[in-house]
């Protein structure tokens, strides 16, 4: 019991914020005058707080678990759905919405049919939630709808086959964010280092920052970077680091996978 107590004292906490009470207060405000008035609404009205109450259940959800979209138009700390409560939402919705229309097909039967505003007003309302579960309840994802992780190994690959090979994407990365000022942040992370596919130290690539540098013309090395300061101020640092860690852009040279996940292409000839 102590340990259930522990663990629901830790999981108020940290849901917990008076912005939420208020959305809750709401909520349970709309529903209360909905019952109450369930004979007497006009179907209109009805059907409009139900909806009502459905956004004010996505704001209540994404409210809980500080979604970007709603933390922003709450003014709370930014957090992130867990997908795994977000499965469990979904589940629930859809278990609503069958129990509710096996109630209406049993009130039909019986010739005690429901007032048509409430299947409307329901059926919007669970239509609301459901669509912003679709999209996690304001967590999209990714700021700005692109996914940072791929397009950075899609289109520094792509664009710059020749320089980087296979082997050169994080080593290259390294030596062009030093450059770029950013030297701290490169000796206290790790990379991948694609040759004997390990995670080591990023400090690593400084040693020897030539063997990067001489493949690229002093354009396309002033491209490169360029591209590289892009892609870091549009990632905060934990996700930058973890960008750094992956297993590159295109196969290995060989073709072999060897149970290798990651950003791939088709394999090329391009100079290792």
């Amino acid at each position: 019991m102590e340990t259930v107590n522990r663990l629901v004292s830790a999981w108020f906490i940290r849901i917990y914020s008076l912005q939420l009470v208020f959305v809750l207060l709401a909520l349970l405000g709309v529903l209360r005058y909905l019952a109450r008035k369930r004979e007497t609404l006009s179907e209109r009205r009805f059907v409009c707080l139900s909806v009502l109450a459905g956004l004010l259940g996505v704001l209540l959800v994404g409210a809980a678990f500080r979604t970007p979209i709603v933390a922003w138009l709450l003014d709370l700390p930014a957090g992130a759905m867990v997908y795994r409560s977000l499965n469990w939402i979904k589940a629930i919705i859809a278990l609503a919405a069958a129990a509710l229309s096996v109630h209406e097909a049993k009130r039909i039967a019986e010739r005690k049919p429901l007032r048509e505003c409430w299947s409307k007003g329901a059926a919007l309302a669970l239509a609301v939630m459901s669509l912003a579960a679709y999209f996690s309840f304001g967590d999209v994802g990714y700021s700005d709808f692109y996914h940072r992780h791929e397009f950075f190994h899609y289109y520094l690959g792509s664009k710059y086959p020749r320089e980087l090979g296979y082997k050169r994407l994080y080593l290259c990365t390294a030596v062009a964010q030093t450059e770029l000022g950013q030297g701290n942040e490169v000796r206290a992370r790790k990379m991948m280092d694609l040759v004997v596919d390990r995670i080591i130290p990023a400090r690593t690539a400084l040693d020897h920052p030539e063997e990067c540098r001489s493949w690229f013309t002093p354009e396309r090395w002033a491209s490169f970077k360029s591209d590289i300061g892009f892609f870091r101020r549009s990632s905060n640092l934990e996700y930058w680091n973890g960008m750094q860690t992956d297993h590159g852009y295109n196969p290995r040279p060989s073709g072999r996978r060897s149970g290798i996940s990651g950003p791939r292409c088709m394999l090329r000839a391009f100079p290792i």
